[in-house]
């Protein structure tokens, strides 16, 4: 009977419920009989498994056969380990005991060498310190520089086991003097000795003398004095060729200091290109920077020096102060009339010019001297030894430089005061240019345009020299404004003052000439902005054109652009209304007395007469002629398009409207009108040098439905233009031109599908 793994587990789970002991102890006749059915169970499941392993019986002894034969290799292998294990020991024993003895024997090696080496660098330093005494008594400290470098160069651990093995010596050798201690004095006698000789050949100016000893100063470990000594010499020069110049009194240049800080600055950037390769060879990389950092305070003190004795000697406070009196008095400002020059723009052009390279040079100074000092930081910071000098003196991490340099400072206090003076002097040559003015009816401007442009294109050259972008951008935003208020302004008040006249046709001519100027002023402008916009590019080389900077730049450029965009506008707006006073209210009488030559129900007779003599269009033409000219032989060609612009769209508009109200067509007569109109628009063509056939878009519209042969032959049409966006009247104002045709009806017209 097969008992299912189910089964199997209720009869374990319920033997194992109950032990031998309980079963015996048993009394309900239910359990025992539950509990003697388990037991058979558990017989059967018994019986069942003993079965399958006497089944198995060959398989099993096959197995234990197999293991009886490996258990005699396993015996053989275990003897051999055993063997092997006594033989590895025995081995292991012999190697520690020679890796001990060598061990031993290297460690008394490594001392004999170090105790040999020791002897060899305190035979040498005695040679050293015999060496030493011997140049010194014979003077030659070169020779004697040269073994103080040898003895610096050696270990300072070799060194101090030399230096307490000489300390003690016992007293019988106590009255010889140990070979440090006259290296060490030997060294202290040639670093005084350099010092004397280094400053009277300082005083004396004897370069080659300050040379040698300038050298010679890190053989003996004073890398720092050496090089503030030769410091303080070249600053000494740099001061001595200042002062000498700043006494200069007779043949000075009009940019008497700008040229003098120049000078300066150029001596100065000679000075470290020169040094360079010495104190590279002497010193080591990186030691430059020592002095460039001398250098550059005593830059900063003459520099200083020199900004003081400019802002001086060309009283540039006094001028200042005149001009902000005289700015709230308003009496330079919206006064170009008045005869009030508080400083001479002459005098004020050269100090602008002065001030502009004193900034200019300034820039290109601290670049050069900022980046120079930044690669000099790059090698010291190899080093960690080294890096100390880099803030040694005072100076930032980033180039060893002080940040808040004064000289700077003093070069931001005068580009305030430029911006004044720059925008004064600017300001004045336009009311001088325009108190002047001349208007000469043979030229389209008169002369103050070329003037003042010809001043503004010399100050904006001159203030994009200046380097400094802020300044720049301040400045081109002031001339935009000088321009506006004080030019644009000055023509627009003299228009105003023609136009309001009661006799203005007197000086129509001149009020063309003054639309000139601004048509003119609005052309250079945008000129002046391009040309500054190319030349800023080129002087600061932006990659980016996103960065701050060049946003500023872009404003500010944008913002001289903007102001021409605002005179245009203006300047249109006063073409209209001169063409309103001058051409529109005779535009209809001219369009009545055309149209009375004029007939468009024809029949082939007329047809012939009216294109043989063509009298409307000669009528009209002419009349227009007389109306225009005026206009074409004055005004500037933007001028002259802009005006010719109004009178053919008011033209457009007041044709239509005639034909529309007073004229019914047949088919000849259509001919005859687009014969007209071809005419008329062949005519503006021949007057101008716009593209002029889109200007009568209306009217030639007009025509074309005129002109068809049969009314359905409009969905050709009209599609057409629809899909061409061509299409400038609307379906009904279509139909109710077709219905100037006598031939279409009412009905048909009105059935279209447009």
């Amino acid at each position: 009977m097969s008992i299912t793994k189910m089964e199997t587990e209720e009869v374990n789970n319920a033997m194992s419920t109950l032990s031998l002991d309980e079963i015996k102890e048993l009394t309900d006749i239910n359990v025992i009989q539950k509990q003697l059915r388990l037991l058979n169970e558990e017989e059967t499941l018994l019986d069942q498994e003993l079965d399958s392993i006497i089944n198995k019986k060959d398989e099993y002894e096959k197995k234990l056969s197999t293991i009886e034969g490996l258990k005699m290799k396993i015996n053989f292998l275990n003897n051999s380990s055993v063997n092997l294990l006594h033989v590895i020991d025995k081995t292991v024993q012999v190697s520690d005991n020679i890796s001990c003895k060598v061990r031993s024997i290297d460690l008394e090696q490594s001392r004999v060498l170090k105790t040999i080496s020791l002897v060899d660098n305190m035979q040498e330093i005695k040679n050293y310190a015999n060496g030493v005494e011997m140049a010194m008594r014979g003077k030659d400290y070169e020779t004697a520089a040269g073994y103080i470098k040898k003895y610096l160069s050696l270990d300072p651990e070799i060194l101090q086991k030399i230096y307490i093995s000489e300390e003690n010596k016992d007293d019988s050798e106590a009255n010889t003097e140990v070979p440090t201690k006259i290296l060490e004095g030997a060294r202290k006698r040639l670093v005084e000795i350099f010092n004397v000789e280094f400053d009277a050949a300082a005083r004396s100016g004897n370069e080659e003398i300050i040379s040698k000893y300038f050298k010679l100063y890190p053989s003996v470990g004073h890398k720092e004095l050496g090089l503030d000594k030769y410091a303080a010499y070249i600053c000494d020069q740099l001061v001595k060729q200042c002062q000498d110049k700043m006494r200069i009194t007779e043949n000075i240049s009009e940019i008497f200091f700008a040229e003098l800080l120049i000078r300066l600055y150029e001596i100065t950037s000679t000075l470290i290109d020169k040094q360079e390769r010495i104190i590279n060879y002497y010193y080591g990389d990186g030691y430059t920077l020592r002095i460039i950092q001398r250098l550059q305070n005593e830059v900063e003190r003459q520099g200083i020096l020199i900004l003081n004795a400019f802002l001086d000697k060309r009283e540039i406070e006094r001028k200042i102060n005149d001009i902000k009196m005289s700015d709230s008095n308003t009496s330079w400002k919206n006064n170009s009339n008045a005869d009030n020059t508080i400083v001479n723009p002459r005098e004020l052009d050269v100090i602008l010019s002065e001030m502009v390279l004193i900034s200019q040079r300034t820039f290109l100074y601290n670049n050069f001297v900022n980046y120079r000092a930044m690669l000099e930081v790059q090698k010291l910071s190899r080093n960690e030894t080294d890096k100390a000098l880099i803030t040694a003196l005072g100076g930032c991490e980033e180039n060893g430089l002080v940040k808040d340099s004064r000289l700077s400072k003093k070069v931001d206090e005068i580009q305030k005061y430029y911006i004044k003076l720059e925008e004064y002097y600017i300001s004045k040559n336009i009311q001088k240019a325009l108190k002047i003015d001349e208007y000469d009816t043979r030229r389209e401007t008169s002369c103050s345009v070329e003037d003042v442009f010809y001043i503004v294109q010399k100050s904006a050259d001159r203030i994009i020299s200046i380097s400094n972008i802020n300044v720049i951008s301040s400045l081109l935003k002031i001339i935009g404004k000088i321009l506006n208020k004080e030019y644009i302004q000055y023509f627009l008040k003299n228009i105003q003052g023609i136009f309001n006249s009661s006799d203005h046709n007197k000086d129509i001519n001149v009020a063309m000439i003054l639309l000139n100027n601004i048509d003119v002023s609005c052309v250079y402008i945008n000129k002046l902005a391009d040309d500054l916009n190319n030349k800023i590019r080129n002087i600061f080389q932006f990659t980016n054109e996103e960065n701050e900077e060049s946003k500023t730049l872009l404003i500010a450029i944008n913002s001289l652009k903007d102001n021409s965009s605002a005179f245009r506008q203006v300047l249109n707006k006063w073409i209209l209304n001169c063409f309103n006073e001058k051409i529109k209210g005779k535009i209809k009488p001219l369009l009545s007395e055309s149209f009375k030559e004029a007939k468009y129900i024809l029949n082939d007779d007329e047809y012939a007469e009216q294109d043989s003599n063509n009298l409307f269009v000669k009528h009209l033409i002419n009349g227009i002629n007389k109306l225009i000219t005026p206009f074409k032989n004055t005004f500037t060609e933007n001028n002259y398009n802009y005006i010719l612009l109004l009178f053919i769209d008011y033209l457009n508009k007041e044709i239509e409207r005639y034909i529309v109200n007073n004229y019914k067509f047949n088919q000849l007569g259509a001919l005859k009108l687009d014969q007209d109109l071809r005419s008329i628009i062949s005519y503006f063509s021949s007057i101008s040098n716009m593209s002029i056939r889109d200007k009568f878009s209306n009217l030639t519209q007009i025509s074309n439905l005129l002109n068809l042969e049969k009314l359905s032959d409009i969905y050709d049409i009209w599609n057409s233009n629809k899909a061409n966006n061509l299409s400038h009247i609307s379906s009904n104002e279509a139909k109710k031109v077709l219905l100037l045709r006598n031939d279409f009806t009412q009905e048909e017209v009105s059935q279209l599908k447009i």
